[in-house]
């Protein structure tokens, strides 16, 4: 939905005596999408869900091996094979799918937290590809194939790691972040991805 700036509002969906309602949330879409656009502080928001959240497949191309693994590189933690936004889960399967990359995603959802889109299941961070750190020069090629298909990707939303930082915002307007050490210096090891 759009306000009269056409600036996307946030929807919150919800069900009162089997009747489905929407009531729009105009709290965040004029002032926060403004600001974060115009160079100001970029908000973090639950997303509006079109479809419950899902495991991210770990065969894309239905080939029996294994593209995606999920190793936590925390010691003694928990898989990172956790349920996603089914738009973010579609994009990082369609990326690996299109680039024939294999991944590991080491972390998902972080909770508590408050102001990442992990803590809305809403962004993975991937630390190696085909088998590689991203941060390993040696790799580096690969980290821009990577890169570069999701940043071309519909849903992206995020996409910060070595090779750029972008952040996308749902009008499509890209802010290039690589000039800001807060985005920068934190994906210097991982790529972070999320979906809009």
């Amino acid at each position: 939905m759009l306000d009269g700036k056409n600036l996307p509002i946030f929807e919150i969906s919800f069900t009162l005596q089997t009747q489905p309602f929407r009531e729009v949330a105009c709290f965040y879409a004029a002032v926060g999408a403004a600001a974060s656009e115009k160079g100001g502080p970029a908000t973090t928001q639950q997303p509006a869900q079109s479809k419950p959240p899902r495991n991210i497949a770990s065969d894309v191309d239905g080939d029996g091996v294994q593209d995606i693994t999920f190793v936590n590189d925390v010691p003694n933690r928990p898989s990172t094979n956790l349920p996603v936004r089914d738009e973010l889960a579609t994009m990082i399967e369609d990326t690996v799918r299109s680039t024939g990359l294999k991944i590991n995603i080491n972390s998902t959802d972080r909770r508590p937290c408050t102001k990442s889109n992990h803590c809305f299941q809403n962004a993975v961070d991937i630390n190696r590809i085909n088998g590689l750190r991203v941060d390993n020069p040696q790799n580096l090629g690969n980290v821009r194939i990577l890169q570069n298909a999701l940043q071309s990707h519909p849903n992206i939303q995020e996409n910060f790691g070595p090779a750029l930082s972008f952040r996308t915002f749902p009008s499509g307007s890209v802010r290039n972040e690589s000039g800001n050490p807060r985005i920068v210096n934190p994906h210097k090891n991982h790529i972070h991805a999320s979906a809009n």
